[in-house]
């Protein structure tokens, strides 16, 4: 919050003696004149280290600066507001001194209690983060392994179905096998029995030839039922062999497929990585007030912060979507401008305190209640 532009600063209304009306800010860091109808952005500073004096006369204030320079005077409407800007710039310079003389040891103990303190926070944020991610890598790493589990098994279920397929055909085709020589064998044996009644036919038709003619005719029914009995000896020969052949390729495609899965598997074992742990240390950097107008080279604290700058951006880019434009004010647009310029307050201090204390009292006597309307409009237009 004490980043914040607005911060702490008390306004009061002051006329230089132009008679310009113009607002006198105090805050901690010292006295800043603004323009008018802006709030914002101050246009001249004087820190606390360079004032020596402060004094008031009915409706009159005086401040006296360092290296010689003309009183700033500036005048009220009332002469209470000359009291209560009085009390407030005593007040702020006491503090402003109190906060750059030496510490004590046990402020000093205090504040290395507080660093202690702090990197152990962060330590235990660091610890718990890697613990989170370690978590969340291995709840991955689980989830990846329990997928290639499923997959496998899967693949197993698979192979036993295509394994149980292979030995139901296996089995059919030793079953054609086993009847085909079967049948083979008992033709065989028809045949062998067919010869041997020729045979005996033959050696009949030498001893009864009358019965010759009789025997020729049963001789050529019999040659004829002898070769057609070949012939599906020799059928049934070609269908055992095409069986044969067919149970052959069933089983070396089985081979194959089963040779394919297990380098698929083996493969997908090796290309698995394992889990590996990248961890960086962190470090706080503290930065100490040196000098008496240290505010001048401060930085934002969302600057220091990464972790609330980013929260800050997010935040900020959520409340744009929300944001109704038409609505907003000159002040809006004026802020807007000083952001989108890469502005701070801290810049801005650095920035109004350039130059000699005497330049900056007589700039002050030169300036007008407002800020010019063609700035406006140019900041109203840049910000859309």
């Amino acid at each position: 919050a004490q980043d914040l532009d607005m911060y702490g600063v008390n306004y009061f209304e002051i006329y230089n003696r132009k008679g310009s009306k113009l607002w006198l800010g105090i805050d901690a860091l010292g006295i800043n004149i603004y323009h008018f109808n802006d709030k914002l952005a101050p246009q001249i500073g004087f820190p606390w280290s360079e004032i020596n004096n402060i004094s008031y006369s009915d409706k009159r204030f005086t401040i006296q600066t360092a290296n010689k320079s003309p009183d700033f005077v500036f005048l009220t409407a009332k002469s209470r507001i000359n009291k209560t800007i009085l009390d407030l710039c005593i007040r702020n310079h006491e503090l402003y001194i109190a906060r750059r003389q030496p510490e004590s040891p046990e402020v000093q103990q205090m504040k290395m209690q507080q660093i202690a303190e702090r990197r152990e926070r962060n330590d235990e944020r660091m610890r718990l983060k890697k613990e989170r991610e370690a978590r969340i890598a291995a709840e991955h790493n689980q989830r990846v392994l329990e997928q290639k589990l499923m997959v496998i098994e899967q693949e197993q279920q698979a192979s036993r179905k295509a394994l149980m397929i292979y030995q139901a055909k296996s089995n059919e085709l030793e079953r054609k096998i086993h009847e085909s020589e079967e049948q083979f064998r008992r033709l065989k044996s028809q045949r062998e029995n067919v010869e041997q009644e020729m045979v005996q036919m033959e050696s009949q038709l030498n001893t009864h030839i009358e019965e010759k003619q009789e025997l020729r005719e049963q001789y050529q029914s019999k040659e004829a039922f002898a070769l057609k009995t070949a012939m599906e000896v020799e059928q049934m020969q070609l269908k055992a062999e095409k069986l044969r052949q067919e149970y052959d390729n069933l089983q070396k495609k089985y081979s194959e497929e089963m040779l394919s899965r297990s380098m698929t598997g083996s493969i997908a074992s090796e290309n698995s990585d394992p889990l590996e742990d990248t961890c960086s240390d962190g470090q706080d950097f503290i930065t100490e007030i040196e000098g008496n107008r240290s505010e001048e080279n401060r930085d934002l604290e969302t600057t220091r912060d990464t972790l609330l700058h980013k929260k800050l951006k997010d935040m900020e880019k959520d409340l744009m979507l929300e944001k109704n434009f038409s609505a907003m004010t000159d002040a809006d647009h004026h802020y807007l401008s000083i952001v989108q310029q890469g502005e701070d307050k801290y810049k801005t201090l650095k920035k109004i305190r350039k130059g000699n204390t005497r330049q900056r009292v007589e700039d002050y006597e030169q300036m007008t209640s407002y800020r010019a309307a063609a700035e406006s409009e140019r900041e109203r237009e840049a910000v859309s």
